[in-house]
């Protein structure tokens, strides 16, 4: 019987020493909790992703207004453009363009802004008066690069409607319309005299002379010399058709 005791009290010595730690540390490393883990985890992807937010917009920005651009960028070419204006303010609107382009240092996309007219001649009574006609009223010819910084330019002036283009993209005139338009509006040689004249009769109109040799003299208009100004009207003298000539300026119209 003394036998038992002993037994059992070695037994739970044994069990005690093998459920001891031996050296004082114990065989596996501790279980993480799944929480925490999961926690680790988000948080380790979220300092993976943090430099990819942060990452600088310039790259990103430059890209989006390279798409954003209506017109390439600036290449150092000029062409010309026809401009749709509001009638009367065609000179208004060209100093405008100009001015504005001065100011926004936007200059060197602009060149020559022309007003097309040509020099009529006039009368009144025997005077002679030179008047400088439009050729093109409601219209301003433009040699300027197109960028979209010209381009906004131009559309934010008072009195401008539009390009002449397709869809408000703008076609430029070509070269053959261009050289026929500056040798009408830059003729080399610019002589007053050669003016076209305004003459108001015209062929088979029925005239009174007012005033030289044959004033008060009736007829018909036979013929008219633009460039003279001169025009050859049959009177009847003696009860004859007679061609006389005088100056458009001294005719009637009745």
């Amino acid at each position: 019987m003394s036998d038992q005791p002993e037994s059992a009290a070695t037994s739970a010595q044994g069990a005690s020493e093998a459920a001891a730690p031996q050296g004082g540390k114990p065989d596996t490393p501790p279980q993480v909790p799944a929480a925490s883990s999961a926690a680790s985890g988000e948080a380790s992807a979220e300092s993976t992703s943090a430099p990819q937010a942060t990452k600088p917009k310039k790259e990103a920005e430059d890209t989006q207004s390279l798409e954003q651009r209506k017109f390439p960028p600036p290449t150092g070419q000029k062409r010309w453009y026809v401009i749709k204006v509001q009638t009367n303010r065609e000179d208004a609107v060209k100093e405008a363009i100009l001015r504005r382009a001065k100011q926004k240092g936007l200059d060197h996309l602009f060149g020559e802004i022309l007003v097309p007219t040509e020099t009529t001649v006039e009368y009144k009574g025997s005077k002679k008066r030179y008047k400088k006609q439009k050729l093109y009223p409601g219209y301003i010819i433009i040699n300027m690069e197109v960028t979209d910084e010209s381009w906004f330019l131009v559309r934010e002036v008072p009195g401008v409607g539009d390009f002449t283009g397709a869809a408000g993209h703008p076609v430029p005139m070509s070269e053959e319309e261009v050289e026929q338009l500056l040798a009408r509006v830059r003729p080399r040689q610019r002589d007053e005299e050669k003016a076209k004249q305004v003459i108001d009769v015209k062929v088979g109109d029925r005239v009174k002379i007012k005033e030289g040799t044959f004033f008060n003299f009736e007829g018909e208009v036979e013929s008219v010399d633009p460039t003279t100004g001169r025009v050859t009207v049959m009177i009847n003298i003696f009860g004859r058709s007679t061609p006389v000539e005088v100056k458009h300026y001294q005719l009637e119209v009745l």
